[in-house]
């Protein structure tokens, strides 16, 4: 009898444990590990009081259970590995990352309620984007040196659609020959693709047949995790903006192969003090007045600095500083609109700023327990993504970020 109660005082405690695996958190729904890489996947359902639901992969779950027009949860998605790149789709159905010590890119979709896991690499990950236009995945290793083209089309050499899938397939490899593919971006008319690797050169490659258009005669030495300073101009053809060790920006057009660099202009230097540049992006944006929008560059640097300047005349337009306890910025992303900001440094914090001309500093968001790695805005604006070091995929809605200011 004695036997039996303990038995039964071990089975209670078991229970409980398992019960608190699951907990929700400050920024909404916190899932265990086994719902993400088991084939269970998470459902927010309204009409039973924002309680958790779990179902199987089945026809059931993929048709009545995931609306299309369901906003992504906010909440927290345990992950086994470190994240070490995020990116939405462009329509907004899908998300993908890739995480620390591992040979494959995983995507979850809103729409069929699956995740899929894209095998090819050789080795580690290190980064992961959407095309523009929605038509194809691109992922790079730091180990086996390639860039590889995923879609759910099939394609021939001129990019035409032969059929189209609810999976994807890897349909090409770029080869760069490059010990470690650290970054890789697409250009926003989708016809370049622009890799930077271990060796300290950018290399241009076509998605279409795979061939190399250029690469940089020069060499650039980042810092650690300092990866994301290479972008695509949204306004200017065959232009990219990148660092050289982390000091100098430049401006090069990899077809003509003329270059700017922006800190040789004495009046309006960009890198005019003694910091390093870890972050540069690209934005289209309104000045505030009903002209048409235009091209942006910002530039965060090791002093917990962001600096917004207009490439029309190389003039800085707005400075951001992001105060004490900010080593740097090694993530700097923006909406669709151009109209807020989002941006992370060495810590397990981020903050959010909105641009528009009657706008600020929206909030401070503090909830994830080690560096965060990684930021992508949803296209609708409305998610924000933040994978960490602490093996967590957040996704906050930045309508409901708390003003601190």
């Amino acid at each position: 009898m004695a036997i039996v109660q303990r038995l039964r005082r071990l089975m209670r405690r078991k229970t409980t444990n398992k019960s608190k695996q699951t907990t929700q958190s400050s920024c909404g729904l916190e899932l265990p590990a086994s719902l993400w890489i088991s084939n269970i996947f998470p459902y927010l359902d309204r009409n039973s009081q924002n309680k958790l639901c779990e179902a199987s992969r089945d026809v059931y779950f993929a048709t009545k259970l995931l609306n299309l027009q369901q906003e992504w949860p906010s909440g927290t998605i345990r992950i086994k590995k470190i994240i070490l790149a995020t990116s939405f789709s462009p329509d907004g159905n899908e998300l993908a990352f890739v995480t620390s010590n591992s040979k494959s890119v995983k995507v979850y979709s809103r729409r069929h309620g699956y995740e899929q896991e894209l095998r090819g690499h050789k080795g580690q990950c290190s980064d992961v984007t959407y095309a523009p236009s929605g038509n194809f995945l691109v992922s790079c290793s730091r180990v086996d040196g390639t860039v590889r083209l995923w879609s759910k089309e099939g394609f021939d050499d001129q990019m035409g659609s032969k059929s189209k899938k609810n999976h994807y397939e890897n349909y090409r490899i770029l080869n760069t020959k490059v010990f470690g593919t650290l970054h890789v971006c697409v250009s926003p008319n989708n016809e370049d693709i622009a890799s930077y690797g271990d060796d300290g050169k950018i290399y241009v490659s076509n998605p279409k047949n795979g061939k190399l258009i250029a690469h940089t005669s020069w060499r650039s030495r980042l810092f650690i995790d300092c990866f994301n300073c290479v972008d695509f101009s949204t306004e200017r053809d065959s232009t990219l903006a990148h660092t050289l060790n982390n000091q100098n920006v430049r401006l090069w057009n990899y077809r003509t192969q003329t270059k700017v660099e922006l800190e040789d202009n004495d009046a309006t230097r960009m890198v005019d003090y003694a910091a390093y540049v870890t972050s540069l992006k690209f934005v289209r944006m309104s000045n505030g007045d009903a002209s048409e929008p235009r091209e942006y560059l910002a530039v965060g640097c090791r002093v917990a600095l962001v600096k917004l300047w207009d490439l029309r005349d190389y003039s800085c337009v707005l400075k951001v500083h992001l105060g004490t306890g900010w080593s740097s910025v090694n993530e700097l992303v923006f909406n669709k609109e151009g109209t807020q900001m989002a941006c992370t440094g060495g810590g397990s914090s981020l903050r959010v700023f909105s641009l528009v001309p009657e706008g600020g500093y929206i909030g401070k968001i503090e909830n994830h327990k080690d560096r965060i790695k990684s930021l992508a805005f949803s296209p609708d604006g409305k998610t924000l993504a933040s994978g960490s070091a602490d093996r967590t995929l957040k996704l906050w809605n930045v309508l409901q970020v708390p003003d601190i200011n």
